[in-house]
């Protein structure tokens, strides 16, 4: 179980590092000048970060999915709430990346259109 948990923990660690990003970006990104040659940049990395979030968190499901039957066969432990909290955070992480992804093209274009 203490690799479980320990990704849990790491899981949880990176969560808060992403809404602390998140909330930075959203208190922040009235004041930033961007160049013209940035925005291009910006908007292909939040594309990819959407991406890389919607396969971040379809994933986690199907294993989760697996999980749950698997732990239905004869001979096999019962899920622990350290095996529901490793794919909850896991979900939840892609779940952040496809808002910081929405939030960065969404936010650029505002700044290039001079909101």
């Amino acid at each position: 179980m203490l690799p479980i948990i320990r990704h849990t923990g790491i899981n949880l660690f990176v969560i808060g590092v992403q809404s602390c990003g998140i909330a930075l970006s959203l208190v922040g990104y009235r004041k930033r000048e961007m160049k013209s040659k940035e925005l291009p940049f910006i908007v292909v990395f939040g594309i990819l970060l959407f991406i890389w979030g919607l396969l971040a968190t379809l994933f986690p499901t199907g294993m989760y999915e697996e999980l749950l039957e698997w732990s239905l066969l004869p001979g096999v432990r019962a899920l622990t709430i350290w095996d529901h909290m490793q794919s909850a955070t896991w979900m939840l992480k892609g779940s952040l990346w496809i808002i910081s992804g929405l939030l960065s093209i969404v936010t650029t274009w505002k700044i290039s259109r001079g909101h």
